[in-house]
């Protein structure tokens, strides 16, 4: 059970890879889970999500355009864009508007000190 109000949303086609984080975050945020792109979307329209954990594959061919419309709607609802993936496109991820980006395998304990930082650095009066 988590022990505060902020949410992350985990977008990754690997069940056992989000299933992981899931288990890890848990404990400090409350956690949902997308395996695929439109529940993904749908719930970033819908929701109030305070960090999306995304992992690029879980865009069709990890599709730019695509990947850009999915930081401008993080951007517009709010959301801050960590990017968790297996393919290193750093400075593309950076592009659309990440705010982080881990390249895989990344432990669970790295991807809650990541979410940590973004949730400090984005409060208000800090640098």
């Amino acid at each position: 059970m988590a022990l505060c109000d902020r949410v992350v949303l985990i977008g990754d086609p690997d069940h056992v890879t989000s299933a992981l984080y899931q288990r890890t975050l848990r404990a400090s945020f409350d956690v949902i889970v997308a395996a695929d792109e439109e529940t993904a979307l749908q719930i970033l329209q819908s929701s109030k999500i305070d960090v999306f954990v995304l992992e690029l594959t879980l865009i069709r061919e990890h599709d730019w355009e695509r990947l850009s419309y999915v930081g401008q709607l993080c951007a517009a609802r709010g959301t801050q864009l960590v990017i968790c993936s297996t393919l290193d496109e750093r400075r593309r991820g950076f592009e659309i508007g990440a705010v982080a980006y881990l390249i895989k395998p990344t432990l669970p304990s790295q991807l809650m000190h990541t979410i940590q930082s973004v949730f400090d650095t984005n409060l208000p009066g800090a640098q």
